[in-house]
């Protein structure tokens, strides 16, 4: 039969003698596509039935009224109240459970955040989970295998699910997802992808240390910046001379400690098409070969990048004085000449020799 051929589609849930125990019709289904309906009944507030037995009988009718076609299926599985076998040896599990290993409000309550699969309902029949495996909840991030694990991420419902990180520091300017399953903050961030722009992520709270934010799949997500950037010279909190070489650093960190193999470069204002690069020196990146002809405040600038971090920029100055600037380079001026140019005129008259020295203006 045709969509055009039906007007009302009911189906009951029945004991083993036929007692009518919950009934739904089309108009609380999803209509799929051509000839099919999907719905639904919450069965975990059913009392368990003799034999573990229930039934579900279909009745399809046209507008008038006209029984056009009925069906019958017995469960011979329905396991009402039964947990579905999900564990853990270091987090908390929460779950309403239904029938047939379905499960309604699944949590993975963790000291640094949890997860709760809010409304949504998991079929959980085929296996059983580990959610220490399936998971991965760490400062700053939460991360699911649903790659590995698609039960935790298509649900019989609409999914929704609110992740929660503690131990944050509020207010949360960005929250950033990566497509995988992560172990650490830094894997997800690199990435530079913003859930809530992407429109991913909703509902973002963070007040007392603690985000919330929902989210309707799953995959990682992540808040902070994995690297950090402070640059410096060899004047810092002083003063320079001109025509003396100057080193500027920069400090190109992670949370546990200075980033090796990144590729750092330097500019400064009075040479903003010149490129400095900077080279690492066990400790940090350095580089040693700017001086400057003239006095005053010179401001510059470092960016690092690294394939595994984020880019990063920062800007300083350094306040260049002192006798020998302006231009006159590093032998001085000289007195009373040194902002004209001179004429030499060598003069042979009679047995002598005369330099004469004129200003040219």
């Amino acid at each position: 039969m045709s969509d055009e051929d039906v007007a009302r589609v009911v189906v009951n849930l029945t004991d083993v003698w036929g007692n009518v125990i919950k009934t739904i019709d089309n108009l609380s289904m999803v209509h799929n596509s051509a000839g099919n309906w999907t719905g639904e009944f919450s069965s975990y507030d059913i009392q368990n039935q003799d034999d573990n037995k229930l039934n579900l009988k279909v009745f399809v009718y046209n507008s008038d009224g006209t029984l056009l076609s009925w069906r019958t299926h017995g469960d011979e599985w329905y396991l009402n109240g039964t947990a579905a076998s999900v564990t853990s040896s270091i987090c908390n599990i929460t779950n309403n459970a239904l029938s047939n290993y379905t499960v309604e409000n699944l949590g993975y309550i963790c000291p640094l955040g949890k997860i709760n699969w809010t409304a949504s309902r998991l079929d959980l029949s085929s296996r059983a989970i580990n959610m220490d495996t399936a998971n991965s909840i760490g400062q700053g991030y939460v991360s699911v295998n649903s790659a590995s694990y698609s039960e935790l991420n298509i649900s019989r419902k609409v999914p929704s699910a609110k992740i929660t990180m503690n131990n944050v520091a509020c207010p949360v300017s960005k929250i950033w997802y990566k497509e995988g399953h992560y172990i650490s903050a830094n894997d997800i961030i690199k990435a530079e992808k913003d859930c809530e722009a992407a429109g991913i992520c909703a509902n973002k709270q963070c007040n007392g240390n603690i985000l919330t934010f929902d989210v309707s799949s799953f995959t990682g997500y992540a808040i902070g910046t994995n690297s950090n950037r402070t640059i410096y010279d060899s004047a810092e909190g002083t003063t320079q001379d001109c025509y003396t070489q100057v080193c500027m650093y920069a400090n190109y960190t992670n949370s546990i400690g200075m980033i090796s193999g990144a590729s750092c470069n330097l500019t400064f204002a009075d040479e903003p098409a010149v490129i400095y690069k900077m080279a690492w020196n066990g400790i940090n990146y350095e580089n040693c070969s700017k001086t400057f002809m003239f006095s005053g405040l010179h401001a510059y600038s470092a960016t690092c990048d690294h394939v595994d971090y984020n880019l990063l920029s920062a800007i300083d100055n350094i306040s260049i004085l002192g006798p020998v600037c302006d231009g006159g380079g590093p032998g001085g001026a000289i007195p009373e000449f040194s902002t004209i140019g001179m004429i030499l005129t060598l003069v042979i008259a009679g047995t002598g020799i005369l330099f004469i020295i004129t200003r040219k203006h």
